[in-house]
């Protein structure tokens, strides 16, 4: 099963040709992002800069984390060598396509993607395991959020957005430990652009016995039911930009060490496998058990005792940062995770978002407190010896956890259960499974005469979906995902002829995906000649020190200039010491897949929404006196563009428009900080000084104390002054507002 349409909407055949592909489809660019292009170049001019100017620097940073930065040292300082590269490197043309265009799908699919996204009446998403598709109507979609939400125990629907509240808050916990944190930090922790979270869900698909009955009776890859009443969804709090998002990255980094502590932690498939032991006792079966709602579940008051108990028990993980630091910022995390849905605030009174950074950590860390607290119980039952027995074959990762259990020693699994849900008033746990064969993570664990199996599982509703062998990948990336995939499988299958049919079930499943015969057979080959021990290594590669990138956004109709920078590094090596060791690697950014197209976080009801300018209300605001609001503005030659999105005083990375009072001439510009260059602006104009668009604001509205009105009219998506540059000269060249002339 790939798709799985619980909506009205009938699919017309292309829009069904497009979406069996799968949302990681890269379509191939129509057209060459030549801003892109520029942006990627200068990033590696850039590097080539850093390099040789730190090459021979100690540079003592004791800072564990690092606002972004786009400062490049003076080429005046550099030496002639790297100057001539880099303007050979930047006089070298933008890419040109190499000839007639090719595409990976036909104009008509082309077209659907245009029809799905602007369909207001659907929702897709990926289902929540297993990567199939999931349509479903938009008042569907709605109704189960809605159900999410009116959980009042979890969740508080709340009057007014509160995200700068938040950031001030995040500011005042930084100067309150100012002390402690470098500049660095601090300017990391505040100082960036932040954007409300969105909640969103995925569907559980797998979960829902109406879907799944629909899934074995059908017997298609296109399954139709509709608006199956028990489907539930995963919420997930959309915060990659919130307030709280670089905070709780930083955390995370100050718990993360804490892990190894959890006896019971699993940190993947390899790591799960190398725990289990080679065989299994008579009297032993295995189980496994699903904790409820794990991350809406863990109550504040029982994650932050986690964590302290964490940190008093072993100090030495944390040096510099005090852990009053760590637990007042995993404090103001919790208690402040606001989010929108459907234009509607709220926030999240209990329970830590699936979404924020440290989450996983912090579950981990919470639940490893409460086994702390089973051992205790445990040996009061059973004795310290069966305790141990039981405890060494427990193992969890995140909220599912997997055990071999001996009931002639430590008695009634379904007690164990109870002992489990006893710890925490919130946190239960259901026994999944309880046989001599059960899955867990992607495992089918099986006891055969006394020795533990493993083979690779599937859930039902697995789509058996990997990379469509056309999308617009780097053909080497397309090429290793067979190895990958049977790699993944020589890991797990132990018995060498359940290895050998279930890689023959991968060539199938690849080549539904377009995957040549040749390349599924070299990669599946290449897998089973790694020997058992090498693939079950937990190594971690290092990184390379000595690598650069010259990263690019892949399009096989337009030449790459990786070969130009290739030749320019070969000629640094031979000229200069900084780069006699440099590797140059080809890094490929892919073009917008069809998940990107196709699925957003943010939801709403209203298909009249629509993007505003408005006043920021704060009353002592200067600025808001010549803000013009609205959704639109017209330019001095006609025309009339609307706005990209929501924005006040307080935006910042942005190209605006000034207008004079009296004649309405206008000037565009662009800032990374809009208050702060309206105030420059304001005050300049006053003075008659500095830009010629100052000095006509204030000949032609001397007797005015308000001599210009303001839009900020374009959000540029990212702090990059080069990109708003080249967006600010493109506004400039197609509105050609008479004061950038004088410039």
């Amino acid at each position: 099963m790939k798709i799985l349409n619980l909506s009205d909407h009938i699919l017309s055949e292309s829009e069904y040709n497009l979406l069996k592909r799968g949302l990681k489809f890269c379509p191939t660019p129509t057209s060459n992002n030549a801003d892109q292009n520029t942006i990627d170049l200068f990033n590696f001019c850039r590097r080539l800069r850093l390099r040789e100017f730190f090459y021979d620097k100690n540079i003592n940073n004791p800072s564990i984390v690092k606002p972004p930065s786009l400062w490049e040292p003076d080429p005046k300082l550099q030496s002639d060598e790297l100057n001539k590269a880099i303007d050979y490197i930047k006089q070298y043309p933008i890419p040109k396509r190499k000839g007639s265009f090719v595409d990976n799908i036909s104009q008509e699919e082309r077209n659907a993607i245009n029809h799905i996204k602007n369909n207001k009446n659907i929702i897709i998403k990926e289902a929540d395991k297993g990567a199939a598709i999931v349509i479903m109507n938009s008042s569907f979609y709605e109704q189960k959020i809605n159900e999410i939400l009116n959980d009042s125990e979890t969740y508080l629907h709340v009057s007014n957005n509160s995200d700068k509240t938040v950031i001030n808050k995040i500011k005042a916990l930084v100067k309150k430990y100012e002390n402690i944190l470098t500049t660095d930090e601090s300017k990391y922790l505040t100082n960036f652009e932040y954007k409300t979270s969105m909640i969103y869900g995925l569907p559980k698909i797998h979960k829902s016995t109406i879907i799944q009955n629909a899934i074995k009776t059908q017997q298609e890859d296109f399954v139709t039911i509709k608006d199956p009443i028990d489907l539930k969804m995963r919420p997930i709090v959309a915060g990659t930009q919130c307030p709280t998002h670089r905070l709780s990255n930083f955390v995370n980094i100050l718990i993360q060490p804490f892990l190894k502590y959890v006896k019971s932690y699993t940190r993947d498939t390899v790591h799960f496998l190398n725990k289990l032991p080679p065989h299994i006792e008579e009297d032993e079966t295995f189980a496994t058990l699903d904790v409820v709602g794990l991350y809406s579940n863990i109550t504040h008051d029982l994650g932050l005792t986690a964590l302290k108990y964490y940190l008093n028990k072993y100090p030495n993980e944390i040096t510099r940062i005090s852990a009053n630091f760590i637990l007042e910022a995993a404090e103001l995390i919790l208690k402040n995770n606001y989010f929108e849905f459907n234009s509607k605030n709220f926030l999240q009174i209990n329970g830590t978002a699936m979404g924020t950074i440290f989450a996983p950590t912090y579950a981990n860390l919470s639940l490893g407190y409460l086994e702390i607290l089973l051992e205790n119980k445990l040996t009061n039952l059973v004795g310290q010896e069966a305790c141990s027995k039981i405890l060494n074959n427990y193992s969890r990762y995140l909220d599912d956890i997997f055990l071999i259990w001996n009931a002639k020693i430590a008695g009634s699994i379904q007690n164990f259960r109870d002992n489990l849900c006893s710890l925490d008033s919130r946190i239960s746990f259901t026994l999944d499974q309880h046989n001599k064969s059960v899955s867990f993570l992607d495992v089918r664990v099986s006891a055969v005469d006394s020795k533990i199996m493993t083979d690779i599982f599937y859930k039902e509703t697995d789509s058996k979906r990997y990379l469509d062998y056309h999308s617009c990948h780097p053909r080497h990336i397309k090429n290793n995902v067979p190895f990958n995939l049977a790699r993944r499988i020589c890991t797990i299958v132990s018995d060498n002829d359940i290895l050998q049919k279930r890689l023959e079930e991968l060539k199938t499943f690849l080549i539904a995906c377009n995957y040549p015969l040749l390349i599924i057979d070299n990669g599946i080959n290449k897998a089973k000649m790694i020997p058992k021990s090498n693939l079950r290594d937990c190594k971690i590669a290092s990184k390379n020190p000595n690598a650069i990138p010259f990263i690019s956004t892949y399009d096989p109709n337009y030449q790459n200039q990786f070969n130009t920078a290739s030749i320019i590094i070969n000629n640094l090596k031979c000229n200069l010491q900084q780069f006699e060791n440099v590797s140059l690697v080809n890094s490929r950014r892919q073009p917008n897949n069809l998940k990107k197209f196709l699925t957003m976080a943010k939801f709403t009801n209203d298909p009249s929404m629509q993007y505003n300018v408005s006043k920021c209300e704060d009353k002592k605001c200067k600025l808001c006196d010549h803000i013009y609001v609205g959704n639109s503005f017209k330019f001095s030659n006609g025309d009339i563009f609307k706005v990209n999105a929501n924005m006040n005083c307080n935006v910042l990375n942005v190209i605006y428009v000034i207008e004079c009072i009296s004649c309405n001439a206008q000037y565009i510009g662009e800032t990374n900080n809009f208050r702060l260059r309206m105030n420059l602006h304001r005050d300049h104009t006053r003075k008659n000084a500095v830009l010629a668009v100052n000095k006509h604001l204030y000949e032609c509205n001397m007797n005015s104390e308000i001599k210009f009105r303001v839009m900020p009219f374009f959000k540029v998506r990212q702090d990059d002054t080069l990109l708003r540059k080249m967006k600010e000269n493109y506004f400039i060249k197609k509105f050609t507002p008479i004061l950038n002339r004088s410039e």
